[in-house]
């Protein structure tokens, strides 16, 4: 239900001839509308307690009246941020691949920050981990290195924990939910799973924990 890109495919039935700004256009619009309308269901739903649901549009079919059933629900009437892509995890994940070709079209800070604000009330630790990962590498690796840099690294990483800290603690929660061996009730499928990297039988297992899936 990734419903920009929908319209990204429909009004482009020749992506490969596009011309490069309207990439770039269209590119910035489609994440600008999932973050932005993942944040405002957030709150939408944190003060009606409802869903917006329209068949096809905003929800699957399938899911209709199911939502709140999907494992996003973080206690105290909070849910996972989840946008077009009806699942929290989903949208972290798919909006991290993304976001390093975003960072180098969008020139906006504002939108750069709602993105990654979009991330964070993902309350998925998944996703938290490959935002911190992705600051890392962007501040050592993807940008030119400045005497800014390290303030810069500083001051986002203690506004995302800040962040985070703040929102554990509006759920009752604290460090340990982030640091939980269990893997959130996981760990036991994953020595079931008994992954190897090269694995050399047919595999029969696919597991909810995206880490054991990719292997």
């Amino acid at each position: 239900t990734l419903l920009p890109f929908a319209f990204f495919i429909v009004l482009t039935p020749q992506i490969s001839q596009m011309q490069t700004d309207k990439f770039r256009r269209y590119f910035r619009a489609c994440i600008r509308f999932v973050a932005l309308y993942g944040i405002f269901l957030f709150f939408f739903l944190l003060i009606t307690g409802k869903f917006i649901e329209v068949p096809y549009l905003t929800v699957n079919a399938d899911d209709l009246g199911q939502l709140a059933l999907k494992d996003i629900d973080r206690g105290n009437g909070v849910y996972k941020l989840i946008s077009t892509y009806n699942n929290g995890n989903i949208y972290g994940v798919c909006i991290l691949m993304l976001l390093p070709l975003y960072d180098i079209l969008e020139r906006r800070l504002l939108w750069r920050l709602l993105v990654r604000i979009s991330l964070i009330l993902t309350l998925s630790r998944t996703v938290w981990f490959g935002l911190v990962v992705y600051e890392l590498i962007a501040a050592f690796y993807l940008r030119p290195f400045r005497r800014s840099t390290m303030f810069y690294i500083t001051a986002s990483l203690a506004a995302a924990l800040a962040s985070i800290l703040y929102l554990l603690s509006s759920l009752n929660l604290d460090a340990s939910f982030i640091f939980d061996s269990s893997l959130g009730g996981r760990a036991d499928a994953l020595r079931a799973a008994n992954v190897r990297f090269i694995p050399y039988d047919t595999i029969l297992f696919s597991s909810e924990i995206m880490y054991v899936s990719i292997l």
